[in-house]
């Protein structure tokens, strides 16, 4: 029977490992998110200045959408996905924060829908302020 011990506290250590990991990944995404938006910022303003002065600003091209558009039910998967991998509970701003859309309406309110869902299906549950798995 130790064996199995050793293999479930080595199974927790690497679950810590990995979930740390992903945390840190999804901060760096969230600075490189910031970072995007003020340079696209300061690029739009450049272009209004040359075009109130009279100049002929270069077009600021547009990016694409943020993410690929993900499939049905995706979304709902990952965020069930992640509150399982934490079954002390995460809050809806800890969940933005790790999923990455912090800052993103759109993708803030897609969280917020998912979750509702997922709670009124009872595949996650509420306690304390903090969503958590069934």
């Amino acid at each position: 029977m130790p064996k199995a011990e050793t293999f479930q506290a080595f199974m927790k250590r690497e679950r810590t490992r990995l979930q740390k990991a992903r945390d840190k990944a999804a901060q760096k995404k969230a600075e490189v998110d910031r970072e995007l938006e003020a340079l696209e910022r300061e690029l739009t303003a450049i272009e209004a200045y040359d075009k109130a002065t009279g100049g002929k600003a270069k077009p600021v091209p547009k990016r694409a959408s943020r993410r690929p558009r993900s499939r049905r039910g995706e979304k709902r998967q990952a965020i069930l996905d992640l509150v399982n991998q934490h079954p002390h509970g995460l809050s809806r701003g800890e969940i933005l924060n790790l999923i990455g859309v912090k800052g993103d309406k759109s993708g803030e309110q897609s969280v917020s829908n998912a979750l509702s869902s997922l709670t009124k299906q009872n595949q996650l549950g509420k306690k304390d302020k903090k969503y958590v798995p069934v």
